[in-house]
């Protein structure tokens, strides 16, 4: 008798082979092998690969004895395509196949004989589910199939219940949920299935959803949006409001706007500019579009809002060419005195005539608000052009005291902080009590280089990041003494 080609392999030594070997010794061969005809008089086995090679065995160790010369069998006419079906489905049934070794099984007989997914669930009596997730299998990363070989005891273990799982996501989402799975955030284990399931609806198909409610709704909330600012447009206008609603895929890389029917703060308006001015009107006057996009302090609400800066680069175009101007637009401390909408030496436009370091007027003037725009947000090429003026301070004042801190050494700082809290770490420094000492060591050096406002009731370096974004938003003004 010879065996299938397509015959799984198995071990034929160790501990569980040898005890397999002694029952079969003890108690013989308990069901008939399946066989069928070659036709050139050779036997070929179609179930019971396993017991044919360990009564050989048995059969080399004692030559003697006559038993072991003769197994029984049962002979059975079969085409190639049904041996094959019924060796696999046996191997399945009745071997402890991993899932991975069940996974090759089922493609083997999917690809080999053409069968359908549903033909195989029912000629295995398996659910679809069962055979759709050994057909996912075989399209997983290395490293899952390694972790679904594990025993269930090791920490390192995929369940196959986990898998299941990934039958529900997009192909393009499934490499993201098995890195989830398998290396989670502080934990040396595996999640198990319950965990992947609330790990992969928070990450994965939440946001999946949100974003396709969201693209299915554009058209009506641009038409929606459109009515309602249209009521808030200048009276007498026919400009009409230019309405975008964002896509999903661009919110990240959206700079912050302004809320469109929020007023413009009066300090930043012109004498010209007309009362209870929106920035919805300045988008109108402009033809800057409003763009309509999820409001994430409010939840499942949407906001419509102006992009600032496109608003003051339109205003400024505006003045350079003649024209009147509603707001100040970016104001900069400048040098020597300046007109109504006039470029100073460093750049911005400013109201009134001014003195550098001059007190300004009550309808606003050339105080600058250090190394930001309007909006908070860091300028790099003025951060530059600031950091050069050596007498650049910023003024802190509280009822205690009044500290001059210069700019430089604070942008000095916030970068050192930022860069300590954003350096990557390894897991094993992560774990290691030597390397939290010698970080705390390198932490307390660090902080014995600060000065004492950075130092001053700040124990975590994300509050002294914080702190330096509250100096840097302050109004500042050169320094007699400095």
């Amino acid at each position: 008798m010879v065996a299938h080609p397509r015959n799984r392999s198995f071990v034929r030594e160790g501990p569980e082979w040898e005890a397999w070997v002694e029952d079969l010794r003890l108690h013989g061969i308990k069901s008939e092998l399946e066989v069928r005809e070659l036709g050139d008089g050779r036997k070929q086995i179609i179930k019971g690969h396993r017991r044919h090679a360990g009564w050989g065995e048995l059969a080399a160790r004692f030559p003697k004895e006559e038993r072991f010369r003769w197994v029984p069998v049962i002979c059975k006419e079969m085409t190639d395509e049904e041996a094959l079906f019924e060796l696999l489905r046996d191997n399945l049934l009745h071997e402890e196949l991993d899932a991975v070794q069940e996974a090759e099984a089922v493609e083997a007989l999917r690809a080999d004989l053409g069968i359908s997914l549903e033909d195989i669930a029912g000629r295995l009596n398996k659910s679809l589910t069962w055979v759709r997730t050994r057909q996912l299998v075989l399209n997983l990363p290395e490293e899952a199939k390694v972790a679904l070989k594990r025993a269930r005891e090791d920490d390192r273990h995929l369940h196959i219940g986990t898998v299941q799982l990934l039958l529900d996501l997009r192909p393009e989402e499934i490499p993201l949920a098995v890195q989830m799975v398998l290396h989670p955030e502080f934990d040396l284990r595996t999640l198990s299935p319950r965990q992947a399931a609330d790990a992969i609806a928070e990450v994965i198909v939440k946001p999946r959803r949100e974003k396709e409610a969201w693209e299915a709704g554009r058209e009506k909330l641009g038409k929606a949006w459109r009515a309602s600012l249209r009521k808030l447009a200048l009276k007498g206008t026919r400009d009409e409001v230019l309405v975008t609603v964002v896509r999903w895929d661009d919110l990240p890389s959206l700079r912050p706007g302004k809320e469109a029917e929020a007023a413009v703060p009066a300090e930043e308006l012109s004498e010209a500019a007309p009362e209870g001015l929106l920035w919805l009107h300045l988008a109108v006057r402009h033809g800057v579009a409003v763009r309509v996009r999820p409001d994430p302090a409010n939840g499942e609400l949407v906001r419509a809002e102006v992009d600032e800066v496109l608003v003051r680069q339109a205003e400024a175009a505006l003045a350079e060419a003649g024209g009147v101007a509603w707001i100040l637009g970016k104001r900069r401390v400048g040098s020597g005195k300046c007109e109504v909408g006039s470029e100073q030496p460093e750049g911005g436009v400013v109201s009134g005539k001014c003195e550098v370091g001059s007190e300004q007027p009550p309808d606003g003037g050339a105080v600058s608000r250090a190394l930001a725009d309007i909006d908070g947000e860091p300028d790099p090429a003025w951060v530059a052009e600031e950091l050069s003026r050596p007498e650049a301070v910023v003024v802190e004042q509280s009822m205690e005291r009044t500290t001059a801190i210069r700019m430089e050494e604070v942008v000095r700082l916030r970068a050192e902080a930022q860069a300590w809290l954003d350096r990557p770490l390894t897991l094993e420094e992560l774990t290691s009590k030597e390397s939290a000492d010698e970080r705390d060591r390198q932490h307390e050096e660090m902080l014995s280089r600060w000065p004492e406002w950075a130092k001053r009731d700040h124990l975590f370096l994300e509050d002294v990041v914080d702190v330096c974004d509250w100096v840097l938003s302050l109004k500042y003004m050169p320094d007699p003494k400095a």
